[in-house]
């Protein structure tokens, strides 16, 4: 049955893109979203004239974004597969958001149909600082000194994000490249993106709470595209706590570490940090869509899983690359992969395909009483995502 999207707008899509999903209020949330707006707007007209309208349609990055654990990583390796794409891994350049700030902006955008006061102006401001307030804080990058301590900063990162280009980009290239930034944040986000991306034609990057900073990278990259995959609310709090409960003592706050040391009140705790982010995450995707039709696309896991080969082929002509069935065989280690082996000579993840399970395998590991109250948590926007 041919899909068609449900309110004011009706746009022809693959079946495999459909998200079920909402009508669109058409309002903006903040005034700062209004203000970014415009010059997301004003952007691309001026790309537009210099470029011609034949070059319009290139797509010069792709983001992906999301929620955490949601599958970002699955879709960023096999996306990674094509010869025209390289999408980084989690730069988090913008920083993240916290569970209070979801909160405040979820229920202060609700039933908002003008932009509001200067107070709630801060919908994408970051909570928790990111790469780029790092890099501020070490001086001006035309001194050749504060660039050589920000390319020590960045090659000293541990967190994957910079690990498998230290040995194939030499560190005075990306000092020059720092110095020639002009103290721009999106010279510098395009810097790394760009020397990550080598020879390939299309950069990206793969932060999943740069889903709260759409704006702001769409008017930094007005020829940019988004890639939003959306996963059952319950689904992210079973991988997230799996993932949390490793986590040392160290690399988390004193707040959690504390509500770790009772079990029910730890898992309550982090059902309700989820599903904070979650909600607001499902909230901005309604914004999203609406205001950047062309440039915005959202799918659900479960049918990326489910229908790797279409689904895939579908981002690849959004994304404006072509796509290949090779791009689907991997070997990179994922849990939503089949026929995985482990060889400890050679310790990495061998798949032979996506497993389908992945979409439903949580519901083994979360008890009746957790999903009943994260069905209370997120009940508008699962039941019109089509999840209960």
């Amino acid at each position: 049955m041919p899909w068609q999207q449900q309110g004011p707008r009706r746009i022809a899509c693959p079946p495999v893109l459909r998200i079920g999903l909402y009508n669109y209020p058409g309002k903006c949330h903040s005034r700062q979203h209004a203000d970014i707006l415009t010059l997301y707007a004003n952007n691309r007209t001026r790309h537009r004239t210099l470029l011609g309208n034949d070059l319009m349609s290139d797509t010069s990055h792709v983001f992906i974004v999301g929620t955490s654990r949601s599958g970002t990583s699955l879709l960023r390796n096999t996306l990674n597969a094509s010869e025209e794409l390289a999408i980084t891994g989690e730069t988090h350049f913008l920083g993240g958001v916290s569970s209070i700030r979801c909160l405040y902006e979820y229920y202060s955008a609700q039933g908002v149909s003008q932009p509001l006061s200067s107070e709630f102006a801060k919908t994408t401001r970051s909570s928790h600082s990111g790469l780029r307030d790092r890099i501020r804080r070490k001086g001006n990058l035309a001194d050749h000194d504060t660039a050589l301590a920000v390319a020590d900063l960045i090659y000293a990162r541990s967190d994957g994000f910079w690990e498998n280009r230290k040995d194939s980009v030499e560190r005075e290239k990306l000092v020059s490249g720092l110095q020639m930034a002009n103290q721009s944040d999106s010279a510098v986000f395009d810097l790394l993106m760009s020397l990550y991306a080598g020879d390939k034609r299309i950069r990206g990057e793969k932060t999943p709470g740069h889903v709260f900073h759409v704006p702001t990278l769409l008017a930094w990259f007005p020829e940019a595209r988004f890639v939003h995959i959306i996963r059952d609310l319950r689904a992210v709090y079973v991988s997230q706590q799996k993932k949390k409960m490793k986590q040392k003592g160290e690399k988390i706050t004193r707040r959690h570490q504390l509500v770790r040391k009772n079990k029910r009140l730890h898992e309550y705790y982090v059902m309700a940090n989820i599903s904070a982010h979650w909600i607001r995450v499902m909230q901005l995707d309604r914004l999203y869509r609406e205001r950047y039709s062309d440039r915005y696309l959202s799918l659900k896991y479960e049918d990326f899983v489910k229908d790797p080969e279409s689904s895939l082929s579908g981002i690849c002509s959004f994304a404006g690359v072509d796509y290949s069935p090779n791009m689907l065989r991997q070997v990179f280690v994922n849990s939503s992969l089949v026929g995985r082996h482990w060889d400890k000579h050679n310790p990495i993840s061998v798949s032979s395909g996506i497993d389908p399970s992945a979409a439903v395998r949580w519901k083994e590991h979360l008890a009746d009483v957790d999903d009943r109250f994260l069905k209370v948590l997120g009940k508008s926007y699962l039941r019109k995502l089509g999840y209960i």
